[in-house]
């Protein structure tokens, strides 16, 4: 029995019910926890496909490593940064991870407001309330919404901080670079815009670092969504303001960056024949999926946010989303629920598997 055919068997036995008196409820679930997923369903680790990250399935084959990579301490290579440059077109600063990088937000920047998408990574949120920053929203579902609420703020109050994950995870929002510069430079000079392009290597044309940045931007990249490793925890901070850069160097540790990290991510920066024939993958992955998900809108009463090269979005009933949800788990098939309100919420569906 297909996931589909599975999905309407349960539909057609139950009835709709609350998100939250549902058996497996998973809202508090970030992604990417096959032992949470295991414990719950019964199924081993080894037998999910797991489709709730939004990471590459086709990841950068680890190349062969010196012994020297695990043994030394792990200092910044000038190979390993030069690669960094190579790849983003600008000099950048390496985290373990992006995550480290909005840890260290609140002590980074000045304590203004913060203007944050309504849906949309929401760690950003957390660490800036716990720093007891103000904090409001602007929409991010769709576009012509989220222009006029982010303009509309910063002109009413141009001394905010304001955060774009560009594109929108799971929402697939986008922002042209024009767009966010013209934010940019109407918010005050010690309000920065944070764009975060996690999921940026797809398409690397729309990325901001395309140009010098403004004195007032800070772009977050994270490695291992796109090439699919995960497990290094490597992100790279980029910013032309030197006040932030040596506030963020000064913090960081010298060998926050592990020895096996480094070596691959300098080899993958650099193959350039590798990215290509990735992003072209992609590409007909998600072509793939197409037909199911189209039925799996239609059999949901839901809506298809985007098609995004590294997860697809579906918003639905909420009702829906959990039995649609479970249907896929019962199959192996680990997914995510993103709620956006008391009725509706977003079934991210990652490329990879067969649903």
């Amino acid at each position: 029995m297909t996931v589909i055919e599975l999905f309407a068997l349960q539909q057609s036995q139950t009835q709709p019910q609350k998100n939250d008196d549902l058996p497996w409820n998973d809202l508090g679930f970030h992604g990417g926890d096959l032992y949470w997923a295991a414990e719950r369903f019964g199924r081993p680790v080894d037998q999910w496909i797991d489709l709730s990250t939004g990471v590459n399935p086709n990841s950068y084959p680890i190349p062969d490593v010196k012994a020297a990579d695990y043994q030394r301490l792990p200092y910044l290579s000038p190979e390993f940064l030069a690669s960094i440059e190579g790849y983003y077109g600008q000099p950048g600063i390496p985290v373990s991870g992006s995550q480290q990088a909005i840890d260290l937000l609140p002590g980074m920047l000045k304590k203004l407001p913060v203007l944050l998408p309504e849906v949309g990574y929401k760690g950003y949120e957390k660490i800036f309330r716990q720093a007891d920053f103000y904090c409001q929203h602007y929409p991010s579902l769709d576009k012509a919404s989220a222009m006029i609420a982010i303009m509309d703020a910063i002109t009413l109050n141009p001394n905010q901080h304001v955060v774009i994950i560009n594109p929108n995870n799971p929402t697939g929002l986008i922002f042209t670079p024009e767009e966010l510069l013209e934010f940019a430079k109407l918010l005050a000079p010690d309000a920065m815009l944070i764009v975060d392009e996690a999921f940026m290597d797809v398409t690397p044309e729309g990325s901001m670092l395309n140009d010098r940045l403004l004195l007032n931007v800070l772009v977050f990249r994270s490695f291992g969504k796109f090439f699919g490793l995960a497990g290094l925890r490597l992100g790279v901070v980029f910013t032309s303001n030197t006040a932030l850069i040596n506030r963020l160097d000064s913090t960081l540790d010298p060998w926050r960056i592990n020895g096996l990290a480094q070596a691959v991510a300098t080899k993958a920066y650099s193959d350039n024949t590798w990215q290509s024939a990735a992003r072209e993958q992609l590409a007909t992955q998600k072509t793939k999926h197409q037909a199911k998900l189209l039925t799996l809108v239609n059999q949901t009463q839901g809506r298809l946010l985007v098609r995004q090269g590294l997860f697809s979005a579906i918003i639905m009933p909420a009702s829906m989303a959990q039995h649609a949800w479970q249907a896929l788990a019962l199959k192996g098939i680990l997914t995510r629920q993103v709620p956006v309100s008391s009725e509706k919420t977003i079934l991210r569906i990652g490329i990879g598997g067969d649903f």
